[in-house]
């Protein structure tokens, strides 16, 4: 398999985005959102890569179901979304 992007490189832009929601969103109300499954560890570094209070919530979204190979109909679950009034997103 061939890598496009190196484990080293998204270490380091993981950081950098860290530091800019670090600067950009101190004192304000900041959640990340991440969309299940996919984004589980990617959201794991990146929380621990920022330094702000923050809230996580996560969306479920599928097109495949079951023993599919082919997408079908998007479903959207935000049953693990909290209430986004006045919170960056």
């Amino acid at each position: 398999m061939k890598t496009l992007i190196s484990q080293s490189e998204i270490s380091a832009r993981v950081k950098e985005l860290g530091a800019t929601l670090t600067q950009e969103y101190e004192g304000r109300p900041l959640t990340i959102l991440g969309v299940l499954t996919g984004s589980i560890v990617l959201l794991a570094d990146l929380i621990r890569a920022t330094s702000v209070p923050l809230r996580v919530a996560l969306i479920q979204a599928a097109s495949y179901g079951g023993t599919r190979t082919s997408p079908g109909e998007l479903t959207i679950n935000t049953a693990l979304v909290p209430d986004l009034k006045g919170r960056d997103v």
